[in-house]
């Protein structure tokens, strides 16, 4: 096995860690001519038991999350502001703007409108809302070159990762509506921060060359870890596996005590599907990352079965 050195790191191993199984979608063959190649894996990945409308559906707004967060990379605090305006707006039934973001959330708003129950979807719009705000944040911070602190940066990455909206779309899907009861049960908000930071790490650390290449690594798990435990990047990788592996044993943990409770048959058969829908995203997210090009090129196959991802020299910005 290669030893990384300061032109290359190891990640970590997080299929191995997770211990969960990887599951597909059988749609996936008949869904890939319907939506990017690469996007529409990642939702056969994480809703392995979606019907095709549902599952179309989902494939449109993760194209729209990832067109959202490609073009407030490049937007100041300002710009960012009016992007996210646009997004919410859509999702929630209000005239289309006019720009591309508008266009798609109206289109998608209005296909999710039409299945989600109210209070279901009222925590999606919820969620949406705090995704975005977070998105335009992490613009200023981009702005301002600012560094958050370990903690902080945890609570920043739940709202700026979009799993949240992403996990709602399981009540999408599957047409129940979990009670208040189980989602404001601290147990239950553990266990899904849980799931959002180790699906958020898995993106940072696959994503960390291709942001550092291009000036944006600022807000990312590994750039963090580096500042706050002044750590080369290598032992900051390893710190993260550490984090990676205590946080599924928490997750595994607040899981089976949710699921050792009586909420109602119909509703504890939802409970299961829901953690069902978590654990496919924890695993599916490891899978596509290596699967797709958007991280690792070419090397892509090479970096998943090795592990060692090459340092792209970051582009130097031309000043006219």
């Amino acid at each position: 096995m290669a030893t990384p050195n300061r032109n290359q790191f190891r990640l970590p191993d997080f299929q191995a860690i997770s211990k969960l199984p990887l599951l597909l979608n059988p749609l996936y063959n008949l869904m890939r001519v319907e939506s990017t190649m690469w996007l529409e894996r990642l939702a056969a990945y994480a809703y392995p038991t979606a019907a095709h409308p549902e599952l179309r559906t989902i494939c449109d707004l993760t194209n729209c999350i990832f067109v959202f967060d490609e073009i407030t990379d490049e937007q100041t605090f300002d710009e960012a502001q009016h992007t996210a305006a646009s997004y919410l707006g859509g999702l929630a039934g209000e005239a289309c703007d006019g720009s591309v973001i508008s266009q798609m959330t109206c289109d998608i708003g209005e296909r999710l409108r039409a299945r989600f129950g109210p209070n279901a979807f009222r925590r999606f719009l919820e969620h949406s809302e705090q995704y975005v705000n977070e998105v335009v944040r992490e613009a200023g911070l981009r702005e301002r070159g600012e560094v958050l602190g370990l903690e902080e940066y945890k609570r920043f990455r739940r709202a700026t990762s979009s799993s949240r909206t992403q996990w709602d779309l399981y009540e999408y899907c599957f047409g129940f509506e979990l009670p208040d009861e189980i989602v404001r049960d601290p147990v239950f908000v553990r266990m899904c921060d849980t799931a959002v930071d180790v699906v958020s790490w898995t993106n940072d650390a696959h994503s960390y060359d291709m942001e550092q290449a291009k000036g944006l690594s600022a807000a990312n798990i590994l750039t963090v870890i580096m500042n706050a435990k002044q750590l080369p990047l290598q032992a900051a990788a390893d710190y993260l596996a550490a984090e990676y592996t205590a946080s599924m044993a928490h997750f595994m943990t607040d899981k089976a005590e949710l699921v050792g409770r009586s909420y109602g048959k119909a509703n504890n058969a939802n409970l299961l599907l829901y953690i069902s829908g978590l654990e496919a995203w924890i695993s599916g997210v490891i899978e596509w990352d290596f699967l797709s090009k958007r991280y690792f090129g070419e090397r892509n196959e090479e970096v998943a079965e090795t592990l060692i991802v090459p340092l792209t020299i970051p582009q130097l910005k031309a000043h006219l």
